[in-house]
């Protein structure tokens, strides 16, 4: 029994929300960075004529747990639930605890410079992301702990809101200089959605009785008012799900423009993720009517398998639709310096577009020759205050970006991933992880260097023509 109602806070915390991504790669002119913005040019600066991750992966993972029982939960999940005994219920039941996170995969990467003269870049991303946030009251993690369970009468502890979806792209972007000062890009994808979860309790109503044939047992009750939208694989995700297919189709949009307003400050601001996903694949709603849904079963047989049933809809109660759900976009931009020879400072800020909730972050990047480190702090108007470091490396034949936008947090959340703790009070938890490698092909062709410019036609010297016209003046 002391999983039941925890199972369901898993559910909702352990979606992965509409965060900020990659926010440490803002204003450094990567192919990380154009992923995010597709208005960066990352090639004639670079003098590379292809950029490609030869299939090994980046990927970003950010995190955040608001609430009491941020660390009841983040062992739960940890280290199969043994910290979860033998905790006094929360003073203030009715606290909310919240979660939201989010996660990318980028399998290929690959930009193709495509016209030299007008710095013109082909992109293109393969990639699965998932997101999602949720919400769960203290009193219903109170009740997770079997000794908290006692004979009396329990209304609306399981009222929560929680969303999550999972989906793979496959996306073309298109950049270009307008002019010396501005440049702008568009990046458009094919969605085939993965997973979809989406639970709501309005009302809920939970009853133990003392069994009067078992004197010993007692009885549970429970009524659900609410909805649940879920896809038929929630909990059998394969391989061959993340692979790209025509089951859950949808579109995704970016576009962005960025400037350089003198030799010393640039900025950009963009549009990512725009669109949505039809979810048509085994994809089911429930309506809770108000019944009871778990009707005089003893408290002991109530397992995680019967909240299971309850959510996968073993009943007739359900129906099959179609639902259309939009992408999680976001507004995003700043604006950056270089102050000294060897520091360029960025103001970042991002912000979804169906609700207020931001991120604002002041990063700094100290560099030498082809070494960064970049040492950021960030603001979330959830309360989160975080500082976070990366090191890059940025030379002629590889770029290379690790770190964690929440060093301290991710530092604290991987020391206690397989202790034992005792429940104690602490407000927050979240953790972030950033990772990526792409290789550098191609050379650039100086005029300079020309000894002469053929006239002819012959192929010899059609060839010296084309990469004399692909030269570029050294400044």
């Amino acid at each position: 029994m002391k999983r039941v109602f925890t199972l369901l806070a898993v559910i909702v915390l352990g979606s992965t929300n509409l965060i900020a991504q990659r926010v440490s790669v803002f204003g450094t002119g990567t192919l990380f960075e154009s992923l995010e913005n597709p208005s960066t040019g990352v090639l004639n600066k670079n003098c590379n004529t292809f950029q490609f991750n030869c299939f090994v992966p980046s990927f970003n993972f950010d995190g955040r747990l608001f609430g009491d029982a941020d660390t009841l939960l983040r062992n739960y999940a940890l280290n199969n639930s043994k910290a979860i005994n033998k905790i006094a219920p929360f003073s203030n039941p009715q606290k909310l605890n919240y979660g939201a996170g989010v996660a990318t995969f980028n399998w290929l990467a690959a930009k193709i410079l495509i016209n030299y003269r007008n710095e013109s870049e082909l992109l293109i991303d393969v990639s699965s992301k998932a997101y999602g946030t949720g919400d769960v009251k203290n009193e219903a993690i109170s009740l997770a702990n079997k000794d908290n369970i006692g004979i009396g009468s329990y209304p609306n502890q399981l009222l929560t809101n929680s969303y999550g979806a999972a989906y793979t792209q496959i996306a073309v972007g298109f950049s270009t200089s307008i002019n010396d000062l501005l440049r702008a890009g568009v990046k458009l994808g094919y969605v085939s959605g993965i997973n979809y979860s989406d639970l709501k309790f309005t009302n809920t109503h939970m009853d133990i009785q003392q069994s009067s044939s078992a004197p010993d047992e007692n009885l549970l009750f429970l009524s659900l008012t609410g909805t649940s939208k879920l896809l038929g694989r929630t909990d059998s995700l394969e391989a061959n799900h993340f692979l790209p297919n025509f089951k859950n189709p949808g579109l995704t949009f970016s576009a962005g423009v960025s400037g350089r307003i003198n030799d010393d400050w640039e900025a950009s601001l963009y549009v990512k993720d725009l669109g949505f996903i039809n979810w048509k694949d085994i994809n089911r709603e429930k309506i809770y009517d108000g019944r009871r849904y778990v009707n005089g079963v003893f408290v002991s047989k109530f397992t995680v398998d019967s909240i299971e049933k309850i959510l996968k809809f073993n009943d007739t109660t359900y129906t099959e639709k179609h639902f259309k759900t939009s992408l999680p976009a976001r507004l995003e931009g700043g604006i950056g310096k270089t102050f000294l020879p060897y520091l360029r400072s960025s103001l970042f800020f991002s912000m979804p577009l169906h609700y207020w909730q931001s991120d604002v972050a002041l990063i700094n990047d100290f560099f030498y020759k082809n070494y960064h480190f970049i040492l950021q702090a960030q603001y979330n108007t959830h309360n989160t205050f975080q500082v976070g470091t990366h090191l890059m490396i940025k030379s002629p034949v590889c770029d290379f970006v690790f770190g964690s936008d929440n060093l301290l947090g991710t530092i604290k959340l991987a020391k206690a991933a397989n202790v034992n703790y005792e429940y104690f009070y602490n407000s927050h938890t979240s953790a972030n992880v950033n990772f990526g490698l792409v290789f550098k092909f191609g050379k650039c062709y100086y005029s300079e260097n020309a000894t002469y410019i053929p006239m002819d036609d012959k192929r010899k010297s059609k060839t010296t023509r084309k990469k004399v016209q692909r030269t570029k003046a050294i400044e």
